[in-house]
């Protein structure tokens, strides 16, 4: 089953390409961040250049995970990555609850889009991810060949009168009684 990033182009390839335009595009909001006058900045600056560096990360962690083909470094990818939709809902969902119609309206142009293109690109880096997981692990509860039948009734267990985890059954080995109980502990905490 091949899957790939905006139906054309190999998932593989496709997830070094959101890598590599990640980290353009964060070094050059780092860069021009940094030749901000002292004076504009604020706790906004300092926040968004705190998210660009973590978006660097990420995509440095991306890119790591598929030179190694090691699928759990696109997790964190994902886990940081999805902080900027989870953001956009959260305040959309707090602009309408406090009716603030303007604002969600605001919200949803300005990061409405940006919020739905990241979110498909999450879902590749994930679909990436669930390939190179069933790469590394294959279906290990599917039975050999031969060996099961159309209805899964090869490993029936039956249940008689005789069973123990039927109600009314004699116990094969009964718990020891109370009073075994506290001389074994008045034997212990004399000695």
């Amino acid at each position: 089953m091949a899957s790939y990033c905006m139906s054309c182009v190999p998932l593989k390839p496709g997830v070094w390409a959101i890598a590599l335009l990640q980290l353009l595009y964060g070094s050059v909001r780092v860069y021009m961040a940094t030749q901000a006058e002292q004076e504009e900045r604020g706790f906004y600056f300092y926040f968004h250049f705190t998210s660009h560096c973590f978006s660097l990360a990420a995509a440095a962690i991306l890119m790591l995970g598929l030179l190694l083909e090691k699928q759990n470094l696109l997790l964190p990818w994902i886990g940081l990555t999805i902080l900027i939709p989870a953001n956009f809902v959260g305040n959309l969902i707090l602009n309408l609850l406090l009716f603030n119609f303007p604002g969600a309206w605001w919200l949803i142009m300005k990061e409405g889009i940006p919020a739905l293109i990241i979110t498909y690109l999450v879902t590749v880096v994930y679909t990436l991810y669930l390939h190179m997981l069933t790469k590394t692990n294959p279906d290990e509860e599917s039975p050999p060949a031969g060996m099961s039948t159309l209805y899964g009734t090869d490993n029936v267990v039956f249940v008689t009168e005789a069973s123990s985890s039927v109600v009314g059954s004699p116990p094969r080995d009964s718990p020891p009684s109370y009073d075994s109980l506290v001389q074994a502990h008045k034997q212990h905490m004399s000695t």
